[in-house]
């Protein structure tokens, strides 16, 4: 809860302080101080944990982001690095990605590549120990633009990062399934 908490706890807590530090100033005593100073102790505690240590789900949504830029780039080793050794989807493999994403076109036409709505109702742990998140993607390019949902799961590495290990992409306003040609 530390190490990824909804901003409803930070609310709360910093409500806790204020209320407390107003009944400290109030009564001025040993006891409504130690409250104050406890309560922003936990506020401090949290926001440190939360800014020093990256959740798995925060981790993911990193990779992600480091994908579309690698896209972006055209960086196909960047694009491989934040797949898993174990990627398998739609039959593709890590190493194929070098070959099936047509990238001389990445290249050719530098798309902007876009992902956002990482929300936590979207996010879960799989029973296998794996995760999962869902997200919105784009591409624009002067040729047209591309957007879809996406549900990436991600796998911990023996180094303990979590990379990508298969993504499907579906029709924002059908939810059916719409595969991406070479992934």
């Amino acid at each position: 809860m530390f190490i990824d908490p909804p901003r409803s706890l930070y609310l709360l807590l910093m409500l806790a302080v204020i209320i407390a530090g107003g009944v400290a100033a109030k009564y001025q005593s040993r006891k409504s101080l130690l409250a104050f100073l406890g309560i922003a102790a936990l506020l401090l505690a949290l926001y440190l944990v939360d800014t020093f240590v990256e959740s798995p789900r925060e981790q993911a949504t990193r990779r992600v982001q480091m994908m579309a830029q690698a896209a972006q780039a055209g960086d196909v080793d960047g694009f491989v690095a934040q797949t898993s050794q174990r990627y398998n989807a739609n039959g593709r493999t890590r190493d194929s990605f070098r070959d099936g994403i047509p990238w001389h076109l990445i290249r050719e036409h530098r798309p902007t590549v876009t992902t956002w709505n990482f929300s936590r109702d979207d996010f879960q742990e799989l029973d296998n120990g794996d995760i999962e998140i869902g997200f919105e993607a784009k591409a624009e390019a002067p040729s047209g633009m591309m957007w879809k949902y996406a549900r990436a799961q991600f796998t911990k590495e023996p180094d303990g990062t979590w990379r990508m290990k298969s993504i499907e992409f579906y029709n924002p306003a059908t939810k059916q399934k719409e595969p991406l040609p070479g992934i």
